[in-house]
């Protein structure tokens, strides 16, 4: 199951996947572009067990009526592929009145993931996984109020934000799965420098066709690479973090790398935990 699987790295995930005969669900929060999606990897790999899900992941009504669909159509999920994101958008807010980055890139997912568990739990072995980004480097916190506001609103930071908040999410969710006996492990990856087309708004004050020049090193393909090895490793353990193994981890063969220190502390973990489940009205069943 791939949130985002419509294209960019998302769509190259699920090729693959499909390739190696797996039963592929694609998330997206356009039904058409899914079904276009559906049929362009079913073309090139052969595949015929492609599906599609409509989830719009900034707004957890629709979260929750996809997720019920999703565990509905299938009693066990082997892999949880929490890939959707936005990158710098102008400032907006979620359905809930979360501003829309930390929407979309952690709280949906969160909310979906925790919609999902007992499926997940029912598949020995199974795992999520977090795709992060290099932004993270940019962030040291979690802000107080996700909210926010258009006057104060930095979209760069917004956005690493919540990649931290993935990493922090990853680590939370792996000790409350160890402490629960469970099998189901939970991994993150980021992509490097990757060329999709995630990068369609200023970004760290770059126009988009300059942080695109700059930052994107290699293809969508090269770039999907450290997120299947953590889908698919069989000695990937609870909690680890891959990327490129190239210089900055910008590009190059997926490697596993060190989680930044942040991501392991308790605080921010609780932190990040508590404001989740404020902000989603919702107990997550771990």
């Amino acid at each position: 199951m791939i949130t985002g699987a419509n294209s960019g790295l998302g769509l190259q995930i699920a090729s693959v996947l499909a390739q190696r005969g797996a039963t592929v669900v694609l998330a997206c929060r356009s039904e058409q572009r899914a079904q276009d999606a559906a049929a362009a990897i079913g073309e090139k790999t052969g595949s015929r067990t492609i599906e599609t899900l409509q989830v719009d992941l900034g707004s957890l009504d629709s979260v929750r009526t996809a997720a019920d669909v999703l565990a509905r159509r299938h009693a066990r999920i082997d892999l949880l592929i929490n890939n959707a994101g936005i990158a710098t958008p102008p400032f907006a807010v979620s359905a809930e009145g979360v501003e829309s980055q930390m929407a979309v890139n952690h709280l949906g997912h969160f909310v979906w993931t925790a919609l999902l568990l007992g499926s997940l739990l029912k598949a020995p072995g199974s795992r999520v996984v977090g795709i992060s980004s290099l932004a993270y480097h940019v962030a040291h916190d979690i802000p107080d109020d996700w909210r926010g506001g258009a006057a104060n609103y930095q979209p760069f930071l917004a956005y690493a934000r919540s990649k931290l908040a993935i990493l922090l999410f990853t680590r939370a969710l792996q000790l409350r799965l160890d402490r629960a006996g469970a099998s189901t492990i939970a991994v993150a990856a980021h992509p490097g420098g990757a060329r999709t087309d995630l990068i369609r708004s200023p970004m760290g004050g770059m126009k988009p066709s300059l942080a695109k020049s700059l930052l994107q090193f290699q293809s969508a393909e090269k770039g999907a690479l450290p997120a299947l090895r953590a889908a698919l490793d069989p000695q990937a353990k609870g909690g680890e973090f891959f990327a490129p193994g190239g210089p900055m981890q910008l590009w190059g063969l997926p490697v596993r790398v060190r989680m930044p220190g942040r991501a392991g502390s308790p605080n921010l973990q609780d932190k990040l935990w508590r404001m989740s489940e404020q902000a989603a009205n919702l107990q997550f069943p771990l």
